[in-house]
């Protein structure tokens, strides 16, 4: 017996999923998961939230 096709977290691949695809990927980025702004860490802090944004918007 096989599997379900996983997703890149091992979750499995359904229609709204892969409908959603780019935007989810946009929401769920390091943005969300790191609240203190990457240039306090000394990183590159990468997109701003405006491009960000014009980003998803383009996306959706």
């Amino acid at each position: 017996m096989r599997s379900p096709p996983t997703g890149w977290s091992g979750h499995r691949i359904n229609a709204a999923s892969i409908l959603r695809g780019p935007c989810v990927a946009v929401r769920a980025g390091p943005a969300v998961q790191t609240p203190q702004p990457a240039r306090d860490r000394g990183e590159d802090p990468g997109m701003t939230e405006e491009e960000l944004e014009k980003l998803f918007l383009a996306l959706s």
